[in-house]
């Protein structure tokens, strides 16, 4: 599975409005509300909002991975924003997010979501990645980062 396959460019905002972790998880779960692969947005919003209160996906070096797996959606989805000021994400490194990927996977097998989750980690664990990221002004933009970068790690991979 290829970020493409669960981020488009409608689920992608590049000055996400929110100035705290609550708010900005709620506004990219209303990105994912108008996808098909949806169901119940209030299902995926408590799906995240539970993760969370196990422990913050607040990465470090200014990035973010809210997650989880509900029946709220039926298939994996994804949304990004973009916070270039930064928001407080109780992050273990203690600075802001300024780029927070959201992945929601259906109830069922782990493996695809964690995959995914390693994938979308891999790729903003690059300083550079993350520096073109926040230097995008268009979620075409950032989705063409995103897919050049997927493949740099693939071509390295294989």
């Amino acid at each position: 599975m290829r970020i493409s396959d669960i981020l488009n460019k409608e689920r992608i905002k590049v000055k996400l409005r929110s100035k705290s972790k609550p708010d900005a998880i709620k506004e990219l779960v209303d990105l994912m509300g108008s996808s098909d692969s949806v169901l119940d947005n209030k299902e995926v919003l408590k799906s995240i909002v539970e993760r969370e209160k196990a422990s913050s996906t607040g990465i470090g070096n200014g990035v973010a991975i809210p997650h989880g797996k509900c029946a709220g959606v039926k298939n994996m989805i994804g949304s990004l924003g973009i916070v270039k000021e930064g928001i407080p994400f109780d992050s273990i490194d203690g600075k802001p997010a300024n780029i927070v990927f959201m992945l929601v996977a259906p109830v069922g097998p782990s493996g695809p979501h964690i995959k995914a989750l390693s994938v979308v980690s891999r790729i903003l664990n690059n300083a550079d990645t993350r520096r073109k990221l926040l230097n995008c002004n268009t979620p075409e933009e950032v989705a063409s980062v995103l897919e050049n970068e997927e493949k740099n790690i693939f071509n390295k991979s294989f």
